[in-house]
């Protein structure tokens, strides 16, 4: 004998209700789940840190190594009227270490040899300078730092690596430092240094040059290469060791 009818339809109710009742609780364990493993996922990421701001760090140690090209424009000193000019167009090479601050101030000292043309009153004129420089660049956060320098110094001059005389001089200089990477820069500048000597007697001609208060002015271009261990931007983000591709600096998102 068959059941009733009525009894087939409670059971069915009983079963449907079941199964719905563990659809949800199957359901709700699976969202759990997969938002504990995702919190997780997240917390293992490691996170970009902001270094300290460059007015916190200490100075650091630069290298500049330059090429200059250097001509007389104003010579009464070492070239009086008349005479044989010992002062007139050359180039050679410098390098300075400098500490440089992290507002962008440098200062240092370097040395240089310039070889100059004597016109024959010389077979190569020749400057040795000792000098002392202080630096100030702006526009730090920027790769194009315009640049003012000045420097003061004690010269060496005379033919062919010889010394005739002695003297002190005064550099003024503007430009640009371009930054290549962090680690290196290349600078431009344009200056004029006054030059000054003690009196002396050129063998050749026996013409008296120098003097106490005489003056001299040359124009000068100098292209230099500076080597910096860090650089100065503020708060540049530096990546940390094992950060996912997706989260490194410059990474397209």
């Amino acid at each position: 004998m068959s059941p009733p009818k009525r009894w087939q339809h409670t059971r069915a109710r009983v079963l449907l209700t079941s199964i719905w009742l563990l659809g949800l609780a199957l359901g709700a364990s699976n969202r759990a789940s997969a938002d504990g493993s995702e919190s997780a996922e997240l917390s293992d990421q490691p996170s970009l840190a902001l270094p300290p701001s460059p007015d916190d760090l200490a100075p650091f140690l630069v290298g500049i190594v330059e090429g200059i090209i250097l001509g007389g424009v104003h010579r009464p000193s070492l070239c009086p009227n008349g005479e044989h000019c010992v002062l007139n167009t050359g180039g050679g090479l410098g390098a300075r270490m400098e500490w440089r601050f992290p507002k962008r101030v440098s200062t240092g000292f370097g040395v240089e040899l310039l070889l100059i043309d004597g016109s024959s009153l010389y077979e190569i004129s020749t400057m040795q300078t000792l000098r002392y420089t202080i630096r100030v660049l702006g526009l730090r956060e920027r790769r194009v730092h315009p640049l003012l320098d000045a420097a003061v110094g004690v010269a060496l001059f005379g033919d062919s690596f010889t010394v005739d005389t002695f003297g002190g001089f005064l550099d003024l200089r503007g430009g640009i430092e371009v930054e290549l990477n962090q680690q290196l820069a290349v600078d431009f500048g344009f200056g004029v240094r006054a030059l000054t000597f003690a009196p002396y007697e050129t063998a050749l001609d026996g013409a008296e040059r120098g003097g106490s208060f005489g003056l001299d002015l040359a124009l000068g271009f100098h292209l230099g290469f500076v080597i910096m261990p860090r650089t100065t931007k503020p708060r540049i983000l530096q990546p940390r060791r094992g950060d996912p591709e997706h989260l490194q600096p410059g990474a397209a998102f």
